[in-house]
């Protein structure tokens, strides 16, 4: 039994024929910068075409990533998209934070299938959530649990094991969606925003 651990790229699913059934175009813009804050925690901000999100490295330096729609991203001025999140530039110590050095994608998808003869997707090759439900590492730490179950059960006589487990993603991946559509619900500041319009259902 195969076991696809290649994240977003779902290199030995893509080769069984699975197809990803994407959500949405969120991508981030990432990058880093030396910071002299302390203070160990997360950062949040929304902005009109997006949310801004900051964390604490090692070596006193802090990531920071603009997410927004891949065709939104359209040439910006990265010290404008800067400006729109105070909170974000207040932390960075109202220094210039320099411009993206990566843009990875984000976006939430599913494939189908996640399983067949032989073979299983665990983790961001078989689903990806958005990086606000802040659900990565539990996903795949799940995935990874309940796909080596159904393995094992395989190998005992139960046929029916990697269809539960397929079955197991598919909910999963429907009432994550509905978590995703109450977050970015939450956010009524920019009714004209179309980042926001689209995600306000499921």
């Amino acid at each position: 039994m195969l076991v696809d651990a290649t994240g977003r790229k779902a290199l030995l699913a893509s080769q069984q024929g699975a197809q990803a059934h994407v959500a949405d175009r969120l991508i981030g813009a990432v990058t880093s910068a030396e910071t002299s804050e302390t203070a160990q925690w997360t950062l949040i901000e929304a902005v009109e075409d997006g949310w801004w999100y900051s964390a604490p490295l090692p070596g006193a330096r802090m990531i920071f990533a603009y997410m927004t729609d891949s065709d939104l991203w359209k040439n910006p001025v990265w010290s404008d998209l800067v400006k729109q999140a105070p909170l974000t530039f207040e932390r960075a110590g109202r220094l210039p934070i320099p411009p993206p050095f990566q843009i990875v994608s984000a976006a939430s998808v599913i494939r189908h299938p996640v399983t067949g003869v032989g073979w299983m997707a665990i983790g961001d090759a078989a689903l990806a959530f958005d990086p606000l439900s802040g659900q990565g590492i539990l996903k795949s730490l799940e995935t990874g649990t309940r796909s080596s179950s159904a393995i094992a059960r395989y190998f005992d006589g139960d046929a029916g094991a990697p269809a539960e487990y397929e079955s197991w993603v598919n909910e999963t991946y429907r009432s994550y969606l509905s978590l995703r559509s109450q977050f970015y619900r939450s956010v009524l500041r920019w009714p004209g925003s179309r980042f926001w319009q689209r995600r306000a259902g499921v």
